[in-house]
């Protein structure tokens, strides 16, 4: 058991401006000079931006591939129509079906409304 004796003790951490998050300040062995942070050395600028151009010309000449392909496929015939029909049948699928959930949402909505109402208010449905 050696907490009685005194010594090398470490700092009280609760104590002093290291209880807020800060930290004493060292002296700074150069100037601070404005230079990107992934820089370890001095004097290291920053990377070239050709890779990131290189890639956006990539994907650009894959885009245009692919909407070429989507074209010709869209417009033969048979697509067209397959497409046409395609999204038609869910346009109204989905219109009838929200409009069928809207009605049924409402009318319980009203009914469960009546029916507190008259029960609150001791009148009959």
């Amino acid at each position: 058991m050696r907490q009685g004796k005194s010594g090398a003790k470490a700092p009280d951490r609760n104590r002093g401006p290291a209880r807020w998050g800060a930290r004493p300040r060292r002296a700074a062995k150069e100037p601070a000079t404005a230079r990107p942070t992934h820089a370890h050395k001095k004097g290291t600028a920053a990377r070239a931006p050709v890779p990131s151009l290189l890639l956006l010309l990539l994907l650009l000449l894959l885009r245009t591939a692919t909407a070429d392909y989507n074209y010709q496929l869209h417009h033969s015939n048979f697509n067209y129509y397959y497409y046409y029909y395609y999204y038609y049948y869910y346009y109204y699928y989905y219109y009838y079906y929200y409009y069928y959930y809207y009605y049924y949402y409402y009318y319980y909505y009203y009914y469960f409304n009546r029916r507190c109402t008259a029960e609150n208010t001791g009148l009959r449905p």
